[in-house]
């Protein structure tokens, strides 16, 4: 004789083993959009202007086409479509927006790139900002951008988004270097007295 208990076990398990045989898998696929970034018309010579001629300002000025990229889901469209743009000038560091508040028609706007900086990070910056500034200028809402935090935010953030234990001194502000590199004496002792005064 079968022993009940048996019996209704194997029964239970038949019936689970039948059911899933039958049943459709379970999805893995991550829900996506489509967003809009402005890109350089001729890539090749943006970069040539950038890196070679290095006229950061006539290379911002060429000819932008609007290219359709696919992004995960996201509610916060500027926000996406702004991250997308960065991504789609590849550097060293990223690029991700770790800063993006919109304020009276201005974009407030950080890359990672703004905060970590590294030796040839302004030719980087040049890349980026000016795909990411007009991906934003796109939007109603966005009337010019401006590449630092918004005023009662100025340091608040460091590169992940989270609020810094104490500000960033002047001098630490990557990037700063950058622009000092090749400054005149005058402007580099500015700086020096910028550091004294910590």
């Amino acid at each position: 004789m079968i022993n009940p208990l048996f019996a209704t076990i194997g029964s239970f398990f038949l019936l689970v083993s039948a059911l899933g045989c039958g049943s459709e898998s379970v999805s893995t696929q991550v829900r996506t959009m489509e967003v809009t970034v402005l890109f350089p018309a001729d890539e090749q010579k943006y970069n040539e202007m950038i890196t070679g001629e290095q006229d950061f300002k006539r290379a911002a000025e060429l000819p932008f086409v609007k290219k359709k990229v696919v992004v995960p889901y996201s509610t916060d469209v500027i926000r996406a479509s702004a991250d997308a743009a960065a991504k789609e000038m590849p550097t060293e560091g990223g690029p991700t927006i770790i800063y993006l508040k919109i304020e009276k028609g201005t974009a407030y706007v950080l890359l990672n790139i703004d905060r970590d900086g590294w030796a040839g990070v302004s030719f980087s910056r040049a890349r980026c900002h000016p795909v990411v500034e007009r991906t934003l200028l796109q939007f109603k809402a966005i009337e010019r951008v401006v590449w630092d935090e918004a005023p009662g935010d100025q340091r608040r953030h460091n590169n992940t988004g989270a609020a810094n234990v104490r500000p960033a001194s002047p001098v630490r502000v990557a990037g700063l270097w950058d622009r000092f590199l090749c400054a005149p004496p005058l402007l580099a002792a500015h700086v020096a007295d910028l550091c004294r005064s910590e």
